[in-house]
């Protein structure tokens, strides 16, 4: 029970990490906010450049770029006479940016204005111009720009000057994402800066897998193993003094009792890993990735090896003084 703890607390640990990083991305820990700014330097254009913004989505280290359009975008009724609705315009990337399977030319309802009952999935939309569109899909619940939310998301080409980029980098290169919009809009007037704040209250992932690692799970269960196998052969004192007695040796004794270590404890250690994986899998009800479960194979494997490592020595520790003195605990 004590390797199937080991390895499905630091499963449990590993699994608040990753959700952690999971829910921070999902946020928009990895993206970069490039936002037009009022200016009154003249050698500063007054808006965001669409194409340039666009571009990036060739950029190494760019997963996506895209951003709503400046200023005010003509808005549809539903074809039934329904309310005016509000309209932004987005360039083609620009959802999968917050939702990387996002249709590049879907017509997207925010989830905000979908629950004031104006619009749904399907609904038929009326633009001034007399033309008509269908919209098409449902932004996520968490889709973290509240304009977004709020809106009829409608697909344009990146022709346009914007109002805001936004641009997704892969993991560990936000840095080069702040550098590299700074140089790409240098010319124009705008905040280049991360989407989501450093939350200074709380360990990041990073921070709390080094806390993992710096307890030391599957130390301490080694030792708490190995300083059992020293009680049990302790308490087995007076069997030991008899082998003694009849010429068996101490380093012979020690062996016996690591075999009966090896002998319980190679087993166990797979049914402690079957335990810890399943009782993974239970509570974070879904399969496991392959490398959760490569974390806890290592951790019971580790724990294991290093108490059968250790059990010689405790064996030994338990079976020092002289063979009157173990015959006497009988």
């Amino acid at each position: 029970m004590a390797l199937a703890a080991a390895g499905l607390a630091t499963a449990s640990l590993a699994l608040s990490a990753t959700n952690q990083e999971d829910n921070l991305r999902r946020d928009g820990s990895l993206v970069v906010d490039v936002q037009y700014q009022e200016s009154s330097d003249l050698t500063h254009q007054k808006t965001i450049s669409g194409r340039a913004c666009e571009s990036l989505n060739t950029a190494e280290g760019v997963e996506a770029a895209g951003g709503r359009l400046f200023g005010t975008a003509p808005a549809p009724v539903t074809f039934d006479g329904g309310p005016v609705l509000p309209a932004v315009y987005v360039t083609p990337h620009a959802l999968r940016v917050w939702q990387p399977d996002a249709g590049l030319d879907d017509i997207v309802i925010g989830t905000d204005l979908e629950q004031l009952g104006a619009a749904t999935v399907g609904s038929r939309l009326l633009w001034a111009d007399g033309r008509t569109s269908v919209i098409e899909a449902r932004a996520p619940t968490s889709l973290p720009p509240s304009v977004l939310r709020s809106s009829v998301l409608v697909p344009h080409l990146a022709d346009a000057p914007l109002a805001e980029c936004w641009i997704r980098m892969s993991p560990g290169n936000l840095s080069a994402g702040l550098d590299l919009a700074s140089a790409v809009f240098a010319q124009s007037s705008v905040d280049v800066v991360p989407w989501l704040a450093e939350q200074t209250q709380t360990m990041n992932p990073s921070q709390q897998w080094h806390a993992i690692a710096d307890w030391h799970p599957w130390l301490a269960v080694a030792a708490l193993l190995a300083f059992i196998v020293f009680i049990v052969t302790w308490t087995r004192r007076a069997e030991t003094g008899i082998y003694r007695a009849f010429g068996t040796t101490n380093t012979e004794l020690t062996a016996l009792v690591w075999a009966e270590v090896a002998i319980v404890l190679l087993p166990a250690a797979l049914w402690a890993t079957v335990i810890a994986i399943t009782g993974t899998a239970l509570i974070e009800q879904g399969t496991l990735s392959a490398d959760l479960v490569r974390l806890i194979v290592q951790v019971i494997a580790s724990t294991t090896l290093l108490t059968l490592a250790l059990s010689p020595a405790a064996a030994r520790l338990a079976l020092r003084g002289t063979i009157v003195d173990q015959l006497k605990d009988r």
